[in-house]
């Protein structure tokens, strides 16, 4: 049996009224928004640091997810969250139907005044929950967007209501996902940037205090990619998960992920079924040259996340120390480009040097270790995607976090 801490969380009610404050803070953001619709990064702030993004930084993760929906083929979009439309811009132009939903009427209403007049374009008032009349879709996406959802069991009926209308060939996208499985890690590099901005020393009893305290009020909905396999293997559906394609050491490359849910299970690869080897301490280059010796796909595991590593050798140290240990804010890593980084070998290194010698790679976080990858290759170019079992481990909690905008602690 998996858990969601917190399933039990809000009634139909409570979660309406989550709804509702969310809808209130993006008419907001949206009418404060900015003048060039197509360049609105309005509200891309690292959690990190509270900095704002550059605009580079921002186009990569556009692009990026962009090119992971396009990669589906879809002909028909339902786009649950649309927001300010910067990725809808991108998808319009090779799809024939597109649907775009939003809880903000303003938000809504911008999209049809910049967007409504693309053929076959529509754009709706509508929650995640009540999409069930608009028809069936190649693609139901979500980017971005649980992190707000009031808990486990409202992004459960989302997904089943996606899964639904995207049936009998289609797939679910979702995008941007933050990661349980490093929200220590995520938590360690807010804490860091806190002390450095006033460059305070604190002691490791006092830090371990702030880690605590981060975990406490988490204001999202943290999920563990078990949860979608899991989820995946309840509803007969396949499920692919992947590291995001960016290559900026920014929050959301380092701690989110990408899941795709498919209703056809046709070329797509299971890792549990290939030959699989531990990562040798080569870089990318000499990954993929080994990859692509292989005579069939292969799975060449537990590769280290170079931006990753260093943080999770900083938790483990703050961790063993004593209480009354002191600890300098430079000692932690922040999370952003200016950190050392640990070995192993960057996943979209690994990527570009696999299909440079021909070869398919997918990306998937390692169900081991938080600050490393699987990465599998495919023997074939039709492979579409991997194919991922359930957690091993039934006892293991798939999502955490507060409902957001309540108190800590309440569920």
């Amino acid at each position: 049996m998996t858990h969601d801490i917190g399933s039990h969380g809000p009634d139909s009610a409570a979660e309406a009224e989550i709804l509702a404050q969310w809808t209130s803070i993006y008419d907001a953001v949206y009418r404060h928004a900015a003048d060039r619709p197509e360049r609105d990064f309005t509200g891309f702030r690292s959690g990190l640091n509270g900095e704002n993004y550059t605009d580079e930084e921002v186009i990569e993760w556009i692009e990026g997810t962009v090119a992971q929906v396009l990669a589906l083929r879809p002909r028909s979009v339902l786009d649950i969250g649309a927001g300010t439309g910067l990725i809808t811009r991108g998808l319009l132009r090779h799809v024939d139907r597109y649907v775009g939903t939003d809880i903000s009427p303003r938000g809504v209403a911008r999209l049809e005044a910049g967007l409504g007049g693309t053929p076959g374009t529509e754009f709706l008032v509508r929650d995640a929950d009540g999409i069930g009349d608009l028809g069936s879709f190649d693609v139901a996406m979500t980017n971005s967007v649980i992190q707000h959802f009031p808990n486990a069991r409202y992004l459960r009926s989302a997904l089943t209501r996606m899964a639904e209308v995207s049936a009998p060939a289609g797939a679910v996208f979702v995008g941007d996902v933050p990661g349980l499985h490093v929200r220590d890690l995520h938590h360690l590099c807010v804490v860091a940037n806190r002390l450095r901005a006033p460059n305070t020393g604190t002691s490791a009893g006092e830090a371990r205090e702030q880690l605590s305290s981060a975990a406490a009020h988490d204001r999202e909905l943290v999920v563990h990619p078990g949860f979608f396999t899991a989820f995946a293997a309840e509803h007969g559906l396949f499920a692919d998960i992947r590291l995001k394609p960016g290559r900026h050491p920014i929050e959301m490359n380092l701690f989110r992920y990408d899941v795709r849910l498919h209703h056809r299970g046709d070329d797509l690869l299971d890792p549990s079924t290939i030959e699989r080897a531990p990562w040798d301490g080569g870089p990318a280059a000499t990954v993929a040259e080994r990859a692509a010796a292989a005579p069939g796909p292969i799975a060449i595991t537990g590769i280290p996340r170079p931006e990753l590593t260093p943080i999770a050798a900083a938790l483990h140290r703050l961790r063993a120390l004593d209480a009354a240990s002191p600890v300098e804010p430079e000692s932690l890593p922040t999370g952003s480009g200016t950190d050392v980084r640990g070995p192993g070998a960057h996943p979209a290194d690994v990527v570009a040097a696999a299909a440079e010698l021909g070869r398919t790679c997918f990306v998937t976080p390692s169900p081991i270790d938080p600050a490393a990858y699987d990465a599998v290759f495919a023997g074939s170019a039709e492979t579409r995607g991997l194919s991922l079992p359930p957690p091993a481990d039934a006892e293991q909690a798939l999502t955490t976090g507060p409902s957001p905008l309540t108190p800590a602690g309440e569920r």
